[in-house]
């Protein structure tokens, strides 16, 4: 008696057409059919034993692929949370290196920061203590002045510091409609006695957009920007506050015009990197100052940057702030 052959291959590929679940109780379906008629044809079994083992052969083959497709649903599921779970770990991960590069950026600029007012104080008490018989009256105020001096500086070190920590701490800030003339009223009082010291023009404009922020931490962007113009500016300075309402309409940029030598292009670059400074003498107060002000202006959904005086010599750096609609 003549045997049927059964191409495999044709019917796999075909399968392959057919959903997964289908596909798998299909190919068992084929096999159990195959054997069957095979021993049909070959007269081991009858047409009823045949069905019968082609009906059981269905419903087995049936739910053994409902078990392999659940199955499989799991397996990609379980792969699908442990890629997130690898994805979280490396995100947290690598945002701790970054931390604990940012501490150590941060440890050698505070310790640097409070090393060398501390070290004139040190100097000026030596001298002080060692000839105050032989100083005039005059000498000796002066260097009590310079102490002084030197004390407050290492106060407002101490107060970056502590506005540094209190921005990285605070997750959640309240924003509101800011009056920008007002906080550029306090910035201009805190820092009266220095335009003073420095001769420096200032100029600002008649009126200001609202923009969205916080308070307390955009004063603190102005001071920083606007007691480097006055130090780093030309002679006299020239100090020159103003915002430019971007194309988009959704954000206002906010700038500081300095008259100073400018920027190069790789000192601009590292600028706001956390906790870098530019050469000895040039830019003292820039690592942490603008550290902060870069955090701030993160955390208000901003950003900061400098470009090149459009007028010319100097430098203007910049924030930008959310607008508000209300007036």
């Amino acid at each position: 008696m003549m045997k049927m052959r059964f191409n495999r291959k044709k019917i796999l590929k075909t399968l392959l057409d057919t959903p997964l679940k289908n596909a798998i109780a299909s190919f068992l379906l084929s096999e159990v059919l195959a054997l069957s008629l095979s021993l049909l044809i070959s007269g081991e079994v009858s047409f009823s034993l045949f069905v019968i083992a082609g009906t059981c052969g269905f419903v087995i083959a049936y739910f053994i692929s409902g078990i392999v497709f659940s199955y499989r649903d799991e397996i990609v599921r379980q792969n699908i949370r442990l890629e997130q779970l690898t994805e979280e770990l490396q995100g947290a991960n690598d945002l701790l290196v970054e931390q604990n590069q940012e501490l150590d950026a941060f440890a050698h600029t505070v310790a640097h920061d409070l090393k060398t007012p501390l070290t004139a104080i040190q100097g000026y008490a030596s001298l002080v203590s060692a000839f105050h018989e032989k100083m005039s009256l005059t000498e000796r105020e002066e260097k009590l002045q310079a102490i002084e001096a030197n004390v407050m500086r290492m106060g407002r070190i101490i107060d970056e510091i502590l506005l540094l920590s209190s921005i990285r701490r605070k997750d959640e800030v309240v924003m509101s409609s800011l009056g920008m003339g007002r906080i550029v009223a306090e910035v201009y009082a805190r820092l009266e006695h220095m335009v003073v010291e420095y001769e420096a023009d200032w100029v600002v404009p008649e009126s200001w957009p609202r923009a969205v922020g916080y308070g307390p931490w955009v004063e603190e962007i102005w001071s920083n920007y606007v007691s480097n113009a006055l130090k780093y500016g030309g002679t006299p300075p020239q100090v020159v506050l103003g915002y430019t309402l971007l194309a988009a309409g959704d954000e206002v940029q906010f700038w500081v015009q300095d008259n100073g030598a400018g920027l190069t292009a790789a000192e601009k670059e590292g600028l706001f990197t956390p906790f870098t400074r530019l050469e000895e003498g040039r830019a003292e107060g820039h690592g942490l100052g603008l550290s902060i002000v870069q955090r701030i202006v993160a955390k208000l959904g901003g950003r900061v940057g400098v470009i090149d005086n459009p007028e010319g010599e100097g430098s203007r750096f910049y924030f930008t702030l959310p607008t508000s609609k209300k007036e």
